[in-house]
């Protein structure tokens, strides 16, 4: 098995990896491969600066790259629900003792991945729902401030 990865994850949080105080860099697997763990990068850093900032830390254009990428993740994951469920239904191909112990096991495993898949949906529909209300709260801020600028130039 890979190496184990100490530290937090878990979907649906404040931040997507936590690595512990002693974590080193050198330990760490390449995820450059890895495109949910690159957006979620990008989407925890932008988080991240707009909390030490007044203002948004990306374009809009960028914002809807994020969310069009967080939804065709979403979309990945409902295609393989949709494998899983496959799975967790599967029957065996003999009535021996052997094949059905082994289509419990592949059952119960597809039941697992199932629910593993679906927390991992939710957590990239949130995502992409988070965005979506920084996008808008973004849009809403640039049509009040060409609001402000107008009105201010028309009391000149």
């Amino acid at each position: 098995m890979a190496r184990e990865i100490r530290g937090i994850a878990r979907p649906g949080g404040e931040a997507i990896y936590r690595p512990p105080p002693d974590a080193t860099a050198s330990g760490a697997p390449d995820t450059e491969g890895a495109p949910l763990a690159r957006a979620a990068r990008i989407s925890t850093a932008a988080a991240q600066a707009s909390l030490d900032d007044d203002g948004f830390a990306l374009e809009t254009q960028v914002l809807e790259q994020l969310v069009r990428k967080w939804g065709d993740f979403a979309d990945h994951y409902r295609e393989a629900i949709r494998a899983a469920r496959d799975i967790a239904s599967a029957q065996e191909p003999g009535l021996d003792f052997a094949s059905v112990g082994h289509a419990e096991k592949v059952r119960a495993s597809g039941a697992e991945l199932q629910l593993a898949l679906e927390e991992r949906l939710g957590y990239c529909v949130d995502m992409r729902d988070r965005l979506r209300a920084a996008l808008g709260g973004y849009v809403g801020a640039e049509d009040e401030a060409a609001a402000e600028t107008a009105r201010m130039g028309a009391l000149e």
